[in-house]
């Protein structure tokens, strides 16, 4: 069986996030799972907490952003993540 994939590819600002749960044996199949589209701060909330570990504060002050701000965004970026695992 092949490993999950993840496939990311910037394009006008927005990044297409093709990602699948489960065992695929063609290109054909990977593309047919569903897509979400992240703006560049939602994919940036989630490298810096769930990849890089930064605390909310340090995050914040790399975007230059509210704490109120960050949590929205962050939140917003894991719901469709999340959504997309589970269609």
């Amino acid at each position: 069986t092949q490993k999950n994939t993840e496939m990311y590819q910037l394009q006008y600002g927005y990044t297409h996030l093709l990602m699948s749960m489960t065992a695929v044996n063609t290109q054909e199949e990977l593309e047919t799972r569903p897509k979400i589209l992240l703006t560049q701060d939602e994919l940036q909330t989630l490298i810096d907490r769930d990849i890089d570990g930064k605390i909310m504060d340090e995050a914040c002050i790399c975007m230059g952003v509210s704490k109120t701000v960050y949590a929205g965004i962050h939140a917003s970026a894991r719901r469709k993540v999340t959504e997309s695992l589970v269609s």
